[in-house]
């Protein structure tokens, strides 16, 4: 397996993408990454509840339909 490296360009474009996304400092990197979380967390909730509720939903609805013999 061979690695290539970065060069220094491609360094200091990821780095300065890095710090527009969380910042320069630690307390503002820290902060952000929480906020960041914290956001995930609670789109995957509202998108789990969604995707939860349209299942049953379908079932529901196709039973009435289709009765079980």
């Amino acid at each position: 397996m061979s690695f290539s490296r970065m060069n220094r360009d491609d360094k200091a474009e990821l780095q300065n993408s890095f710090e527009n996304v969380f910042g320069k400092s630690d307390v503002s990197i820290k902060e952000r990454s929480k906020d960041l979380t914290k956001k995930i967390y609670l789109y995957g909730l509202v998108i789990s509840i969604v995707l939860l509720v349209s299942i049953f939903s379908f079932k529901i609805f196709f039973e009435s339909i289709i009765p079980i013999v």
